[in-house]
């Protein structure tokens, strides 16, 4: 079984080319499954969105989730799988071994929400929001620490990343100066599989203000 994800600090074309190697993956090689997480899929800035692993999957062997604690809100707890017709009786009898399911009513609101056509204009708002935090963000990691970081900015999600340009190298350090100003950062050398040359970081941006503050 392989797991796959959105990469943080994805550049365009990144992406296509894991969806490939994916496929092929499932094509050639026998993978039994392959477990997509499009928790912000939703998030694309630039073109169109990308298509899926499922969507791509000819073999029937991806299993697409999601979840609208991103687009909607944290605390409802709402996830979706996308799989084929005659796995839904597995999913059905495994859901309620992994925990209680979510209060009916906020289902029904959310059914409602998509049925009546409220979520893609909710989408358009919050893409443009985000955005524009994710440029402010970035327009001030070059004014202030081009010296210190690369931005490498994403064509979707939620988060950035940043990579030392070869100043610092020390994550632990820095994460920790960043703690104590209240920012929470996340170094992303603790998931490398192998070691990089440039230690990087991951920031998120939704919180950022879209206005300089004066």
């Amino acid at each position: 079984m392989n797991y796959a994800f959105e990469d943080y600090g994805d550049i365009q074309g990144e992406r296509s080319l894991r969806i490939a190697i994916s496929v092929h993956l499932v094509v050639s090689l026998g993978v039994r499954w392959i477990i997509e997480d499009g928790y912000d899929s939703q998030f694309r800035n630039q073109a169109h969105p990308i298509a899926s692993l499922h969507g791509l999957d000819q073999a029937g062997r991806v299993l697409y989730t999601g979840t609208f604690s991103k687009a909607l809100l944290p605390s409802l707890r709402i996830g979706y799988p996308v799989a084929r017709a005659d796995l839904v009786p597995a999913f059905c009898a495994v859901r309620p071994a992994v925990d209680r399911s979510p209060p009916s009513s906020r289902q029904r609101v959310i059914a409602n929400f998509l049925e009546e056509g409220y979520f893609p204009v909710h989408l358009r708002r919050l893409r443009e929001r985000l955005r524009a935090s994710r440029d402010m963000m970035a327009g001030f990691l070059a004014e202030r620490l081009a010296d210190h970081v690369a931005v490498l900015l994403p064509d979707q999600g939620i988060n950035l990343t940043v990579r030392s340009t070869g100043s610092w190298d020390d994550v632990t350090d820095v994460c920790a100066v960043a703690l104590k100003k209240g920012v929470v950062v996340i170094p992303l050398s603790r998931m490398n599989v192998v070691s990089t040359k440039r230690s990087r970081l991951l920031l998120g941006f939704p919180g950022f203000p879209r206005r300089r503050r004066i």
